[in-house]
């Protein structure tokens, strides 16, 4: 139920008795209707109009930097002063005439009701809306520095980076797919290329391979193509092909928890590598030093972190293809560009 907030005098504005569940608040300046809608829903307004034109040029740009959102607000005026009031303060919802019967103000407060949910509405289309041009320019700038990197050691490294920041992830991994050497009938291996972690250092990490096969995470969808969104790794959905290794986690402290992993296809749709993010965090700069801080600040990778990933990462293969192709030239013509 929407809550109602007096800005004036009760006893002037609404001089007969109202339902006693509606205990309404009083306020006789903006900021303290602003103090006194922090924390609320949603609430109906109903204001003295000489305290409104006191305040109007602030009160109108509260509404409409997202005051608006959670309050409606209406004027009391006598009959025939509604229209006046309305081209003097035209940022009001609308205008309650005297008397304020009780049927009156329930009729204000069911609108309100309405109003506030449909504007709740609108704004998270907006902000969806918003977010989404923002996610797809963010995706073209990243786009022309993957193609503009020749170095593939920077390259890879920028492709995890970015990946982290798109989706405020604590730490990453970065595998490729590594094929048999000279067709010896040796199985593929995926080799552990690049960790990111910015709660803890990695600059001791050496590179190394494990078998491409579907006992890990980074193999299982390397080999299925599929991605993996684990909420927590160390609770795996029955039945679940592949296992957890808590050894790192053991040994350093860290809690590994939420697990986005996904595949790099080249255009031909091959699986050349596998980008796996962890941690998903509430707050960018959260540092993950402790079992609490994970708890209050890791939370699950969501549908749109995956589908930014994965347009992520498609650039991303075509970005390492083609400066692994530019360093082959170079190789056979024996010289640097």
């Amino acid at each position: 139920m929407a809550y109602l907030v007096i800005w004036g005098d009760s006893r002037e504005l609404l001089p007969g008795d109202l339902p006693a569940a509606l205990r309404p608040e009083e306020v006789r300046s903006l900021a303290a209707l602003q103090a006194s809608l922090d924390g609320k829903r949603s609430a109906l307004v109903v204001a003295d109009p000489r305290l409104l034109e006191a305040e109007a040029r602030a009160a109108e740009a509260w509404l409409l930097a997202g005051g608006g959102d959670k309050a409606a607000l209406v004027a009391v005026a006598d009959p025939e002063d509604g229209d006046d009031v309305l081209r003097r303060l035209p940022f009001v919802d609308d205008v309650l005439v005297r008397p304020v019967t009780p049927v009156r103000l329930r009729h204000k407060l069911e609108r309100a009701i309405d109003a506030l949910g449909k504007r709740s509405t609108i704004r998270q289309l907006e902000r969806a809306y918003n977010r989404r041009g923002e996610e797809l320019s963010q995706l073209n700038d990243i786009g022309v520095k993957l193609t503009a990197e020749r170095d593939i050691d920077k390259l890879l490294t920028l492709i995890l980076q970015k990946s982290r920041e798109i989706t405020v992830a604590d730490a990453g991994s970065l595998y490729l797919v590594e094929a048999a050497e000279n067709g010896n009938g040796e199985p593929r291996r995926l080799r552990f290329k690049l960790p990111q972690n910015d709660s803890l250092g990695v600059s001791d990490f050496q590179e190394y391979t494990v078998p491409l096969d579907p006992t890990s995470i980074a193999g299982y969808v390397a080999l299925t193509g599929e991605p993996s969104n684990l909420a927590d790794v160390y609770s795996l959905p029955p039945g679940a092909p592949y296992s957890f290794s808590r050894a790192f986690d053991e040994k350093s402290g860290y809690r590994t928890r939420s697990v986005l992993t996904v595949p790099m296809k080249d255009h031909k749709e091959v699986v050349i590598g596998v980008v796996q993010l962890i941690n998903k965090k509430r707050d960018a700069g959260a540092v993950l030093q402790s079992a609490s801080l994970v708890d209050d600040q890791v939370i699950s990778f969501t549908e749109v972190d995956r589908k930014l990933v994965a347009s992520l990462a498609s650039q991303a293969a075509v970005a390492f293809e083609n400066a692994d192709l530019i360093q082959r030239i170079r190789r056979l013509f024996g010289r640097e560009w």
